[in-house]
C-alpha cells in the first residue's frame, strides 16, 4: 500500500511539473505578438504626443488671443510676432473648438 501511495505521489508530481512547464511556454507571447504589442505601444505614445502638442498649441493660441483682446491696437504686431495672419488665427481657433480637450485647454488658458 505504501508503494502505491508513493507511486501516486510521484505521478502527481510529474503531472504538476509538466503542467507548470506548459504554462510557462504558453505565457510567453510569440514574436509576432510581441511585435504587435510594441507597435500598439508606439502608436499610443505618438497619439499622446500629438494630444500634448495640440493642447500646447491651444494654450499658445489662447495667450495670443488674450493679448490681442487686451491690446487690440497691437493686434497686427502680436500676430506678426506669432508668425500668423488674422485668418490663420481664426482658422486655428476654429480647429481647436472641434476638439473638446483642446477647447477646454484653450478656455482654461484664457
Amino acid at each position: 500500500m505504501k508503494n502505491r501511495w508513493m507511486g501516486l505521489l510521484v505521478a502527481l508530481a510529474l503531472v504538476m511539473f509538466a503542467a507548470a512547464c506548459d504554462s510557462e511556454e504558453a505565457a510567453e507571447p510569440s514574436e509576432p505578438e510581441q511585435v504587435e504589442a510594441q507597435e500598439e505601444e508606439e502608436v499610443a505614445e505618438e497619439q499622446e504626443e500629438e494630444e500634448e502638442e495640440e493642447l500646447s498649441q491651444a494654450e499658445q493660441l489662447a495667450a495670443l488671443a488674450a493679448a490681442i483682446e487686451a491690446e487690440p491696437a497691437r493686434a497686427e504686431e502680436l500676430l506678426a510676432e506669432a508668425e500668423m495672419t488674422q485668418d490663420e488665427l481664426e482658422e486655428a481657433i476654429f480647429e481647436i473648438s472641434e476638439d473638446p480637450e483642446a477647447a477646454a485647454a484653450f478656455q482654461a488658458a484664457r
